[in-house]
C-alpha cells in the first residue's frame, strides 16, 4: 500500500492493484479511501506521526492491524 502526499493511493492485494484517493477525517481518527471505481473503505487510525501510521479494520470478528512507515 502506498499513500501519496497528493491524496492518492495505490494498493496491491493478491496481485490485484487498486488506485484512488484518500483523506483523513476532521477528527483525525479515520482514514477514508475512495477507489477509482467509487468503492469506499474506512479504517480507524490508532497512531499517526510524521514517520508512522497504524490502522485497524474489522471484518466480522477479525481485526486487522497494519503499520506503515514513511519512505522517501
Amino acid at each position: 500500500m502506498i499513500y501519496n502526499s497528493d491524496g492518492t493511493y495505490e494498493k496491491t492485494i493478491s496481485e490485484i492493484t487498486t488506485t484512488g484517493t484518500w483523506e483523513i477525517s476532521e477528527d483525525g481518527k479515520t482514514l477514508n479511501e475512495t477507489s477509482e471505481e467509487e468503492t469506499k473503505e474506512s479504517v480507524q487510525i490508532l497512531e499517526l506521526s510524521d514517520k508512522k501510521l497504524v490502522t485497524v479494520s474489522k471484518l466480522d470478528d477479525i481485526k486487522n492491524t497494519m503499520t506503515f512507515g514513511k519512505v522517501k
